[in-house]
Protein backbone atom coordinates (compact mmCIF):
# COMPACT_ATOMS: atom_id res chain seq x y z
CA UNK A 1 0.00 0.00 0.00
CA UNK A 2 1.16 3.57 -0.57
CA UNK A 3 0.23 7.04 -1.74
CA UNK A 4 -0.26 7.82 -5.42
CA UNK A 5 0.82 11.02 -7.10
CA UNK A 6 0.61 12.42 -10.62
CA UNK A 7 1.68 15.45 -12.61
CA UNK A 8 -0.67 17.26 -14.95
CA UNK A 9 -0.90 15.40 -18.28
CA UNK A 10 0.75 12.22 -17.01
CA UNK A 11 -0.35 8.98 -15.43
CA UNK A 12 -0.48 8.18 -11.70
CA UNK A 13 2.51 6.58 -9.93
CA UNK A 14 3.57 5.64 -6.38
CA UNK A 15 4.74 8.70 -4.38
CA UNK A 16 8.37 8.66 -3.21
CA UNK A 17 7.45 10.47 0.03
CA UNK A 18 4.30 11.05 2.06
CA UNK A 19 2.21 14.10 1.16
CA UNK A 20 2.95 17.20 3.22
CA UNK A 21 2.16 20.86 3.30
CA UNK A 22 5.89 21.56 3.53
CA UNK A 23 7.83 22.50 0.44
CA UNK A 24 10.61 20.24 -0.75
CA UNK A 25 13.74 20.84 1.29
CA UNK A 26 16.86 21.97 -0.55
CA UNK A 27 19.61 19.44 -1.00
CA UNK A 28 22.38 19.72 1.62
CA UNK A 29 26.04 18.97 1.11
CA UNK A 30 27.41 15.90 2.86
CA UNK A 31 28.73 16.75 6.34
CA UNK A 32 32.51 17.00 6.09
CA UNK A 33 34.82 14.65 7.94
CA UNK A 34 36.87 17.47 9.51
CA UNK A 35 35.32 20.40 11.42
CA UNK A 36 36.07 23.97 10.36
CA UNK A 37 37.59 24.71 13.79
CA UNK A 38 40.56 22.44 14.61
CA UNK A 39 39.94 19.87 17.35
CA UNK A 40 41.85 20.58 20.54
CA UNK A 41 43.90 17.60 21.57
CA UNK A 42 43.65 16.46 25.19
CA UNK A 43 46.33 14.52 26.96
CA UNK A 44 45.10 11.14 28.13
CA UNK A 45 45.02 10.73 31.93
CA UNK A 46 47.59 8.45 33.48
CA UNK A 47 45.81 6.04 35.85
CA UNK A 48 48.23 3.19 36.58
CA UNK A 49 47.45 0.19 38.76
CA UNK A 50 43.75 0.78 39.42
CA UNK A 51 41.52 -2.09 40.57
CA UNK A 52 37.89 -2.97 39.95
CA UNK A 53 35.32 -3.12 42.75
CA UNK A 54 31.60 -3.00 43.44
CA UNK A 55 29.94 -0.10 45.23
CA UNK A 56 26.85 -1.06 47.24
CA UNK A 57 24.58 1.44 49.01
CA UNK A 58 24.03 5.18 48.90
CA UNK A 59 26.21 7.85 50.52
CA UNK A 60 23.29 10.03 51.59
CA UNK A 61 21.96 10.09 55.15
CA UNK A 62 18.22 10.65 55.50
CA UNK A 63 16.03 11.12 58.57
CA UNK A 64 18.28 12.97 61.02
CA UNK A 65 15.69 15.71 61.32
CA UNK A 66 12.21 16.51 60.02
CA UNK A 67 12.11 19.46 57.64
CA UNK A 68 8.46 20.06 58.55
CA UNK A 69 9.24 20.14 62.29
CA UNK A 70 12.16 22.53 61.89
CA UNK A 71 10.07 24.91 59.80
CA UNK A 72 6.93 24.40 61.93
CA UNK A 73 8.48 25.35 65.27
CA UNK A 74 10.16 28.42 63.76
CA UNK A 75 7.51 30.71 62.24
CA UNK A 76 8.74 32.88 59.37
CA UNK A 77 10.15 36.25 60.43
CA UNK A 78 10.60 39.31 58.26
CA UNK A 79 14.26 39.43 59.31
CA UNK A 80 14.75 36.06 57.57
CA UNK A 81 13.56 37.30 54.18
CA UNK A 82 17.14 37.14 52.85
CA UNK A 83 18.57 33.82 54.01
CA UNK A 84 21.08 33.30 51.21
CA UNK A 85 24.24 35.01 50.06
CA UNK A 86 26.17 37.04 52.69
CA UNK A 87 23.76 36.14 55.51
CA UNK A 88 24.24 32.41 54.96
CA UNK A 89 28.01 32.91 54.60
CA UNK A 90 28.12 34.61 58.01
CA UNK A 91 26.32 31.72 59.70
CA UNK A 92 28.56 29.17 57.99
CA UNK A 93 31.62 31.17 59.10
CA UNK A 94 30.43 31.05 62.72
CA UNK A 95 29.87 27.30 62.39
CA UNK A 96 33.38 26.81 60.97
CA UNK A 97 34.86 28.77 63.86
CA UNK A 98 33.45 26.16 66.26
CA UNK A 99 35.60 23.63 64.36
CA UNK A 100 38.74 25.73 64.76
CA UNK A 101 38.85 27.59 61.44
CA UNK A 102 40.30 31.07 61.94
CA UNK A 103 39.29 32.72 58.66
CA UNK A 104 37.59 35.92 57.56
CA UNK A 105 34.38 36.32 55.60
CA UNK A 106 36.25 37.28 52.42
CA UNK A 107 38.07 33.89 52.58
CA UNK A 108 34.82 31.93 52.33
CA UNK A 109 32.02 31.21 49.87
CA UNK A 110 29.15 28.70 49.96
CA UNK A 111 28.66 26.85 46.66
CA UNK A 112 25.60 24.73 45.87
CA UNK A 113 26.73 21.38 44.51
CA UNK A 114 29.90 19.32 44.79
CA UNK A 115 30.38 19.07 41.03
CA UNK A 116 29.91 22.84 40.67
CA UNK A 117 32.41 23.49 43.45
CA UNK A 118 35.07 21.21 41.94
CA UNK A 119 34.60 22.47 38.39
CA UNK A 120 34.76 26.09 39.51
CA UNK A 121 37.92 25.58 41.55
CA UNK A 122 39.80 23.57 38.94
CA UNK A 123 38.88 26.08 36.24
CA UNK A 124 40.66 28.77 38.29
CA UNK A 125 43.72 26.92 39.59
CA UNK A 126 44.56 24.65 36.63
CA UNK A 127 44.28 24.73 32.86
CA UNK A 128 45.68 23.39 29.58
CA UNK A 129 49.36 22.56 29.91
CA UNK A 130 49.19 22.13 33.70
CA UNK A 131 49.70 18.84 35.52
CA UNK A 132 47.25 17.84 38.24
CA UNK A 133 47.83 14.90 40.58
CA UNK A 134 44.60 13.19 41.56
CA UNK A 135 44.99 11.08 44.70
CA UNK A 136 41.34 9.89 44.43
CA UNK A 137 41.36 8.46 40.90
CA UNK A 138 38.28 6.32 41.65
CA UNK A 139 36.17 9.44 42.33
CA UNK A 140 34.47 10.23 39.02
CA UNK A 141 33.37 13.75 39.95
CA UNK A 142 36.99 14.68 40.64
CA UNK A 143 38.32 13.16 37.41
CA UNK A 144 35.56 14.87 35.40
CA UNK A 145 36.27 18.24 37.00
CA UNK A 146 39.99 17.94 36.22
CA UNK A 147 39.19 16.87 32.67
CA UNK A 148 36.87 19.85 32.15
CA UNK A 149 39.68 22.34 32.85
CA UNK A 150 41.93 20.76 30.22
CA UNK A 151 44.83 19.94 32.54
CA UNK A 152 46.82 16.75 32.33
CA UNK A 153 45.74 14.37 35.10
CA UNK A 154 47.96 11.74 36.73
CA UNK A 155 46.31 9.29 39.10
CA UNK A 156 48.07 8.56 42.36
CA UNK A 157 46.24 6.38 44.88
CA UNK A 158 46.58 7.85 48.38
CA UNK A 159 45.73 4.41 49.83
CA UNK A 160 48.90 2.96 48.29
CA UNK A 161 51.51 2.26 51.03
CA UNK A 162 54.13 3.82 48.74
CA UNK A 163 52.06 6.97 48.12
CA UNK A 164 54.63 9.48 49.42
CA UNK A 165 57.59 7.99 47.57
CA UNK A 166 55.60 7.84 44.32
CA UNK A 167 54.46 11.42 44.89
CA UNK A 168 58.04 12.64 45.24
CA UNK A 169 59.04 10.83 42.05
CA UNK A 170 56.26 12.59 40.13
CA UNK A 171 57.15 15.98 41.63
CA UNK A 172 60.72 15.53 40.45
CA UNK A 173 59.55 14.55 36.96
CA UNK A 174 56.68 17.02 36.35
CA UNK A 175 55.97 20.66 37.18
CA UNK A 176 52.86 19.88 39.22
CA UNK A 177 50.30 22.66 39.63
CA UNK A 178 47.69 21.04 41.91
CA UNK A 179 47.39 17.97 44.11
CA UNK A 180 43.82 16.92 44.90
CA UNK A 181 43.42 14.94 48.13
CA UNK A 182 40.74 13.96 50.64
CA UNK A 183 42.92 13.09 53.67
CA UNK A 184 40.17 12.90 56.30
CA UNK A 185 38.44 10.01 54.53
CA UNK A 186 39.95 8.45 51.42
CA UNK A 187 37.90 6.85 48.66
CA UNK A 188 37.03 4.02 48.35
CA UNK A 189 38.43 2.47 51.57
CA UNK A 190 37.58 5.30 54.02
CA UNK A 191 41.08 5.54 55.51
CA UNK A 192 42.59 8.57 57.25
CA UNK A 193 45.94 9.98 56.22
CA UNK A 194 48.15 10.08 59.33
CA UNK A 195 49.73 13.24 60.78
CA UNK A 196 53.24 12.41 59.56
CA UNK A 197 51.99 12.07 55.99
CA UNK A 198 50.01 15.32 56.26
CA UNK A 199 53.08 17.25 57.42
CA UNK A 200 55.17 15.70 54.64
CA UNK A 201 52.55 16.78 52.09
CA UNK A 202 52.71 20.37 53.30
CA UNK A 203 56.50 20.30 53.24
CA UNK A 204 56.47 19.04 49.64
CA UNK A 205 53.94 21.70 48.64
CA UNK A 206 56.25 24.41 49.94
CA UNK A 207 59.34 22.86 48.32
CA UNK A 208 57.80 22.24 44.88
CA UNK A 209 55.41 25.23 44.92
CA UNK A 210 52.11 23.50 44.17
CA UNK A 211 48.60 23.97 45.54
CA UNK A 212 46.78 21.32 47.55
CA UNK A 213 43.03 21.15 46.97
CA UNK A 214 41.68 19.47 50.10
CA UNK A 215 38.13 18.10 50.15
CA UNK A 216 36.33 16.92 53.28
CA UNK A 217 32.81 15.59 53.84
CA UNK A 218 33.34 13.38 56.90
CA UNK A 219 34.42 15.85 59.59
CA UNK A 220 31.54 14.69 61.84
CA UNK A 221 32.00 10.94 61.28
CA UNK A 222 35.41 10.12 62.74
CA UNK A 223 36.06 6.89 64.62
CA UNK A 224 39.50 7.44 66.18
CA UNK A 225 40.06 8.99 69.60
CA UNK A 226 40.43 12.47 68.11
CA UNK A 227 38.87 14.11 65.04
CA UNK A 228 41.07 14.57 62.01
CA UNK A 229 42.82 17.94 61.72
CA UNK A 230 42.38 19.19 58.13
CA UNK A 231 45.40 20.39 56.18
CA UNK A 232 43.67 23.78 56.05
CA UNK A 233 44.03 24.06 59.85
CA UNK A 234 47.75 23.31 59.77
CA UNK A 235 50.61 25.67 58.97
CA UNK A 236 50.24 25.44 55.18
CA UNK A 237 51.48 28.98 54.32
CA UNK A 238 48.80 29.51 51.67
CA UNK A 239 49.32 26.22 49.84
CA UNK A 240 45.92 24.70 50.77
CA UNK A 241 42.47 25.46 49.36
CA UNK A 242 39.68 23.77 51.28
CA UNK A 243 36.30 22.55 50.01
CA UNK A 244 33.88 20.53 52.11
CA UNK A 245 30.28 19.77 52.97
CA UNK A 246 28.72 21.85 55.72
CA UNK A 247 27.40 18.64 57.26
CA UNK A 248 26.22 15.11 56.49
CA UNK A 249 23.14 15.53 58.67
CA UNK A 250 21.04 15.79 55.49
CA UNK A 251 21.58 15.41 51.74
CA UNK A 252 20.99 19.15 51.30
CA UNK A 253 23.59 20.12 53.89
CA UNK A 254 26.00 17.76 52.11
CA UNK A 255 25.04 19.51 48.86
CA UNK A 256 26.09 22.90 50.29
CA UNK A 257 29.88 23.22 49.93
CA UNK A 258 32.14 25.52 51.93
CA UNK A 259 35.14 26.79 49.97
CA UNK A 260 37.98 28.47 51.91
CA UNK A 261 40.89 30.09 50.16
CA UNK A 262 42.73 33.34 49.36
CA UNK A 263 40.41 36.35 49.17
CA UNK A 264 41.19 37.01 45.50
CA UNK A 265 40.25 33.43 44.55
CA UNK A 266 37.03 33.64 46.59
CA UNK A 267 36.08 36.95 44.96
CA UNK A 268 36.45 35.42 41.49
CA UNK A 269 34.46 32.33 42.52
CA UNK A 270 31.63 34.52 43.82
CA UNK A 271 31.51 36.29 40.47
CA UNK A 272 31.35 33.15 38.30
CA UNK A 273 27.86 32.99 36.71
CA UNK A 274 27.90 29.18 36.46
CA UNK A 275 28.20 28.87 40.25
CA UNK A 276 25.03 30.88 40.83
CA UNK A 277 22.77 28.29 39.24
CA UNK A 278 23.36 25.25 41.42
CA UNK A 279 20.27 23.44 42.67
CA UNK A 280 18.52 25.44 45.39
CA UNK A 281 15.52 24.43 47.54
CA UNK A 282 14.22 27.49 49.35
CA UNK A 283 12.56 25.45 52.14
CA UNK A 284 15.71 23.39 52.75
CA UNK A 285 17.72 26.59 52.65
CA UNK A 286 15.53 28.16 55.32
CA UNK A 287 15.88 25.04 57.49
CA UNK A 288 19.68 25.28 57.15
CA UNK A 289 19.49 28.95 58.14
CA UNK A 290 17.47 28.04 61.26
CA UNK A 291 19.69 25.09 62.24
CA UNK A 292 22.83 27.22 61.96
CA UNK A 293 21.45 30.32 63.68
CA UNK A 294 20.05 28.31 66.62
CA UNK A 295 23.13 26.08 67.04
CA UNK A 296 20.91 23.01 66.63
CA UNK A 297 23.12 21.68 63.84
CA UNK A 298 25.92 20.99 66.35
CA UNK A 299 23.57 18.87 68.42
CA UNK A 300 22.33 16.97 65.35
CA UNK A 301 25.94 16.34 64.27
CA UNK A 302 26.76 14.76 67.64
CA UNK A 303 23.61 12.60 67.51
CA UNK A 304 24.48 11.51 63.98
CA UNK A 305 27.98 10.46 64.98
CA UNK A 306 26.72 8.40 67.94
CA UNK A 307 24.06 6.74 65.79
CA UNK A 308 26.50 5.87 63.01
CA UNK A 309 29.07 4.51 65.47
CA UNK A 310 26.41 2.17 66.85
CA UNK A 311 25.35 1.11 63.33
CA UNK A 312 28.98 0.49 62.39
CA UNK A 313 29.37 -1.89 65.34
CA UNK A 314 26.17 -3.73 64.38
CA UNK A 315 27.32 -4.08 60.78
CA UNK A 316 30.66 -5.45 61.95
CA UNK A 317 28.83 -8.04 64.10
CA UNK A 318 26.68 -9.08 61.12
CA UNK A 319 29.73 -9.51 58.89
CA UNK A 320 31.50 -11.66 61.48
CA UNK A 321 28.37 -13.74 62.11
CA UNK A 322 27.42 -14.31 58.47
CA UNK A 323 30.71 -14.28 56.56
CA UNK A 324 33.45 -15.19 59.04
CA UNK A 325 36.05 -17.31 57.29
CA UNK A 326 34.77 -16.28 53.86
CA UNK A 327 35.75 -12.60 53.63
CA UNK A 328 38.23 -10.07 54.95
CA UNK A 329 36.85 -6.66 55.82
CA UNK A 330 38.21 -3.33 57.02
CA UNK A 331 36.01 -0.98 59.11
CA UNK A 332 36.35 2.68 58.13
CA UNK A 333 38.64 5.11 59.96
CA UNK A 334 36.06 7.77 59.10
CA UNK A 335 32.88 7.95 57.08
CA UNK A 336 30.43 5.18 56.27
CA UNK A 337 32.16 2.72 53.94
CA UNK A 338 33.26 -0.84 54.77
CA UNK A 339 35.83 -2.43 52.44
CA UNK A 340 34.99 -6.14 51.97
CA UNK A 341 37.28 -8.54 50.09
CA UNK A 342 36.11 -11.93 48.79
CA UNK A 343 38.31 -14.83 47.63
CA UNK A 344 39.43 -14.38 44.05
CA UNK A 345 37.79 -17.70 43.17
CA UNK A 346 34.34 -16.17 43.66
CA UNK A 347 32.56 -14.68 40.66
CA UNK A 348 31.42 -11.58 42.52
CA UNK A 349 29.65 -10.00 39.54
CA UNK A 350 27.52 -13.09 38.91
CA UNK A 351 26.71 -13.44 42.62
CA UNK A 352 25.59 -9.81 43.01
CA UNK A 353 23.51 -9.97 39.83
CA UNK A 354 21.77 -13.16 41.01
CA UNK A 355 21.01 -11.82 44.49
CA UNK A 356 20.01 -8.43 43.06
CA UNK A 357 17.33 -10.07 40.91
CA UNK A 358 15.52 -11.27 44.03
CA UNK A 359 16.47 -8.42 46.38
CA UNK A 360 16.08 -4.87 45.05
CA UNK A 361 17.89 -3.53 48.13
CA UNK A 362 21.16 -4.78 46.65
CA UNK A 363 21.70 -1.68 44.54
CA UNK A 364 25.23 -2.15 43.24
CA UNK A 365 27.43 -0.36 40.73
CA UNK A 366 30.45 -1.96 39.06
CA UNK A 367 33.41 0.45 39.26
CA UNK A 368 35.53 -0.94 36.44
CA UNK A 369 38.92 0.61 35.66
CA UNK A 370 40.88 -2.46 34.57
CA UNK A 371 38.97 -4.42 31.89
CA UNK A 372 41.49 -7.26 31.98
CA UNK A 373 40.80 -8.13 35.62
CA UNK A 374 37.81 -9.23 37.67
CA UNK A 375 36.59 -7.63 40.89
CA UNK A 376 36.69 -9.34 44.27
CA UNK A 377 35.93 -6.36 46.55
CA UNK A 378 32.82 -4.51 47.68
CA UNK A 379 32.61 -1.03 49.13
CA UNK A 380 29.54 -1.26 51.36
CA UNK A 381 28.13 2.13 52.42
CA UNK A 382 25.91 2.05 55.51
CA UNK A 383 24.69 5.67 55.27
CA UNK A 384 21.18 4.27 54.89
CA UNK A 385 21.10 1.61 57.62
CA UNK A 386 18.40 -1.07 57.84
CA UNK A 387 19.66 -3.77 60.20
CA UNK A 388 17.15 -6.45 59.18
CA UNK A 389 17.67 -5.85 55.46
CA UNK A 390 21.46 -5.92 55.84
CA UNK A 391 21.29 -9.14 57.88
CA UNK A 392 19.16 -10.83 55.20
CA UNK A 393 21.41 -9.55 52.44
CA UNK A 394 24.62 -10.96 53.91
CA UNK A 395 22.79 -14.17 54.81
CA UNK A 396 21.96 -14.57 51.11
CA UNK A 397 25.57 -13.88 50.18
CA UNK A 398 26.74 -16.55 52.66
CA UNK A 399 24.25 -19.09 51.27
CA UNK A 400 25.32 -18.30 47.71
CA UNK A 401 29.04 -18.69 48.49
CA UNK A 402 28.53 -21.93 50.44
CA UNK A 403 26.31 -23.41 47.71
CA UNK A 404 28.96 -22.66 45.13
CA UNK A 405 31.63 -24.22 47.38
CA UNK A 406 29.55 -27.38 47.80
CA UNK A 407 28.98 -27.63 44.05
CA UNK A 408 32.71 -27.18 43.38
CA UNK A 409 33.50 -29.86 45.94
CA UNK A 410 30.94 -32.24 44.42
CA UNK A 411 32.32 -31.75 40.90
CA UNK A 412 35.82 -32.27 42.26
CA UNK A 413 34.84 -35.58 43.89
CA UNK A 414 33.07 -36.67 40.71
CA UNK A 415 36.19 -35.94 38.67
CA UNK A 416 38.28 -38.08 41.07
CA UNK A 417 35.80 -40.97 40.80
CA UNK A 418 35.88 -40.83 37.00
CA UNK A 419 39.66 -40.85 36.97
Amino acid sequence: MGWLTHNQGSGARVALRLPSDKKDLPTVDVIPVKPIVPIRSKSAPLLPGLINFFSVGTNQIIGCYSLAKVLGKNPFKESESNITGPNLDKLVLAHLQTRGFNVQLDNLVVVRGRAESLRGLFSLIAGPGDTVLNSSPYDKLVTQAIGSCGARMIGLDVEDPEFLSKLEELLQKFAVTVLYISPACTFPKCMQVDDACCEKLLMLARRYEFTILEEEDEHELWWDKQPFMPLALRNHMGHVIYSGAISRVSPYLQHLRTVIGPSQLIAVLKGMPELKFGYMDILEERAVFLLLSSGELLMLSRKLRLAKRSEMSKLEEILVLQLNGIINFTPPSAGTGFWIEFPRTNDLEYMLDQIGQSDSRLNHVYIKYNPGKSANSIRFDFSEFDQQAIYLLFSKIRSFVKTKRNLSSAFGNLKIMIL
